[in-house]
Formats: C-alpha cells, structure tokens, sequence
C-alpha cells in the first residue's frame, strides 16, 4: 500500500492562507448580530427605571396584584407576565375579563392596557380601573414587570 493513498486533507481553516481571518471575521459578525438584537428585544420592554417601577407598583398596584406566580389577590400575579397569553394567569381563574384573549402581553399592549383599560377592551367592563396617564410612569412598571419573568 502506499503512502500516497492513505493520506487524507480535508478542507479547513488551516488549509488555506487567510482561513482563520474568515472564520475569526465570521465569527465577529455573528456575535454583534446577537448582541444587536437582543438589545432590540430588552429595549421594546425596559424603556423605564425599573426601581421606579417597583416603587409605583408598591404604590399602586400591589393592592391586588401580587408578583410571586402561585399568589393572587383580585387581580392575577404579575410574575412571567411578559409574553403570556392574556387571560391566562395559572392558578388565577376568578377573572374573565380576558376569557378567550388571543394575543400575548408585550410592553406595547401593556402600555395601551396601563393607559385606558376600559379602553383596550372595547368598552367592555373590567375588574381593572386603575389608569396610568402618565407614560413615564407606565414605563417605569414595564420596566419592573419586565424584571419578573
């Protein structure tokens, strides 16, 4: 046998001049791709001061919701709120406001729901009447709510 044919190359960064400047670019390019969008994703739910959050939260809100997920009050806990099918609090069926809710809740349809809950629901009545006027003040519990999924 010889040797000629029992050598095998395959092709690779090493085989070629230039090959691990490619891939090195390569590389580089794909990490700030990851690192861009995923600060596309945290920037669509914290636009506001998260401690402010907790802050108004305490103040306002925690008179019937709760943030650990097996506690309710009147309203549903607020833990793993961000990207949860509307209506669909585990452990939390008094409520049927948003029986039959198709959407999932994202730091836009929480800031139309903070701002005119009524109003987001097309009139229909609600357990929750508490409005946020202020935007920067619905930014701020965004940003908390976003802190508890």
């Amino acid at each position: 046998m010889s040797e000629e044919g029992a050598t095998t190359t395959t092709a690779g960064p090493r085989s070629s001049p230039g090959g691990w400047q490619r891939l090195c670019r390569t590389a580089t390019a794909l990490a700030g791709c990851l690192v861009l969008i995923g600060y596309a994703v945290a920037s669509e739910q914290v636009n506001g001061s998260a401690a402010r959050g907790r802050r108004l939260f305490v103040e306002q809100c925690a008179v019937c919701h709760e943030t650990a997920p097996e506690f309710h009050k009147d309203g549903p806990s607020l833990a793993g709120v961000f990207d949860r099918k509307a209506g669909s609090a585990p452990y939390f069926t008094g409520y049927k406001g948003l029986r039959g809710a198709t959407f999932v809740w994202t730091a836009e349809r929480l800031d139309a729901w903070l701002s005119d809950p009524r109003g987001f629901l097309g009139g229909r009545d609600t357990r929750m009447t508490a409005q946020v006027k202020d935007a920067a003040q619905r930014a701020d519990l965004i940003a908390y709510l976003a802190t508890l999924n």
